[in-house]
């Protein structure tokens, strides 16, 4: 990755009690792991404990992963179950996989 880049700025928003917050945190932080992370900035917002947090992002439901940077903004709602929309956003921005990891190589064919 050319090293003139500004990092990713993500940012998960959740509701700590709900189980499919709990599932997108820890969906995140193992996909995360397949990835180099010195190219991606990570924050994680509870809203149950400062809901004017998501103002910002314009977020209404959780949990949702929102791209801030760089432009322009994308959204990802859901538990991040189907990993697809993370993956190909992380390698659009050229963040490298981890080396020997074989899910880390696992391309989906593009049409």
């Amino acid at each position: 990755m050319d090293r003139d880049r500004h990092p990713i700025e993500l940012v998960l928003y959740i509701s700590a009690s709900s189980p499919p917050s709990v599932r997108a945190l820890a969906n995140l932080r193992r996909i995360l792991r397949q990835y180099k992370s010195d190219h991606v900035a990570v924050d994680v917002c509870d809203l149950t404990t400062d809901p004017s947090c998501g103002e910002r992002d314009q977020i209404a439901f959780t949990p949702t992963l929102c791209k801030r940077a760089p432009d322009p903004p994308m959204w990802i709602l859901g538990d991040l179950s189907r990993p697809e929309p993370l993956i190909e956003l992380l390698e659009y921005y050229g963040v490298e996989p981890t080396h020997g990891h074989p899910q880390a190589h696992h391309r989906h064919p593009r049409l």
